[in-house]
């Protein structure tokens, strides 16, 4: 069922202050935390995923699981995300980024950085963002997120044809990888970080 959060006050004009606006988008884009086989979307329509066990499969090639991590995956490591966070720690981007050969590999510098909880890593030969940059394979960034089992969620799944209107490079699928480490409790589907509504 598609998600039926309130946003329209975040994106409304006389809401000038930036911060504020921000703290309307994290409030309204609470994401849903069960397990669920229905396709799930954000509240601006930009992305869909199902939020599912390891392993699940899907019929249709524009239903892209986003997985959830397993209790044994100190790496929290969640396919067709882009995570972000409230400090970055690496520059990922250019031949002097920090880079890293496997997810699992990033989530390693992630956890020799004392404050890093959150990271993102391009797996393919470009990964696509909302910005002026070509990022590409190997990108290591590592972030760091007011609350792990809770993180800020710039994109996850499929880019629906409304967010390819607006951005017409995007492929069909996030291209990211994301992951989550230093958690206690188990890692819900976060909240929609502002960078989401680009």
């Amino acid at each position: 069922a598609k998600h039926s959060a309130p946003i329209t006050s975040a994106f409304s004009p006389s809401v000038a202050d930036p911060q504020q606006r921000v703290s309307l988008l994290r409030s309204a884009w609470r994401l849903p935390v069960p397990v669920t086989s229905t396709p799930v979307f954000d509240p601006l329509g930009y992305y869909h995923y199902r939020w599912s066990v390891p392993g699940a499969s899907t019929a249709d090639a524009d239903d892209v699981p986003a997985v959830a991590p397993e209790p044994t995956d100190q790496c929290g490591v969640m396919v067709h995300t882009d995570l972000d966070g409230t400090a970055s720690f690496s520059w990922g981007y250019g031949p002097q980024g920090l880079k890293a050969q496997t997810a699992g590999e990033c989530c390693e510098k992630c956890r020799q950085h004392h404050k890093c909880n959150t990271f993102s890593w391009c797996g393919q030969p470009l990964c696509f963002a909302p910005d002026i940059w070509n990022h590409s394979f190997g990108e290591c960034w590592l972030k760091l997120s007011p609350d792990p089992t809770a993180p800020l969620v710039n994109m996850r799944g499929a880019y629906t044809a409304k967010y390819r209107k607006r951005h017409p490079t995007a492929p069909r699928r996030v291209e990211w990888t994301g992951g989550v480490l230093r958690w206690k409790n188990p890692v819900g589907n976060g909240t929609w970080s502002s960078r989401a509504g680009w």
